[in-house]
């Protein structure tokens, strides 16, 4: 009973995929392209995450050592 189905079913997708390589196929069109991203969003969001970090937890900067 398995192999007469999976006969039948491959025969169906076998023609379905040779069919599919003929001019009059169906096509689906293009996906319509992304907007390009903004830097400003990210940054905007950076500086709100930075600024939320300070009042969670302040520190003061500490300044660099210069090399002797």
């Amino acid at each position: 009973m398995f192999d007469l189905t999976s006969m039948i079913l491959s025969s169906r997708v076998t023609e379905r995929h040779l069919m599919s390589a003929r001019p009059t196929a169906p096509t689906t069109p293009a996906p319509l392209p992304r907007r390009p991203r903004t830097d400003t969003g990210r940054a905007l969001l950076a500086t709100m995450l930075r600024r939320l970090a300070n009042r969670v937890e302040p520190r003061a900067v500490q300044p660099c050592q210069t090399a002797s």
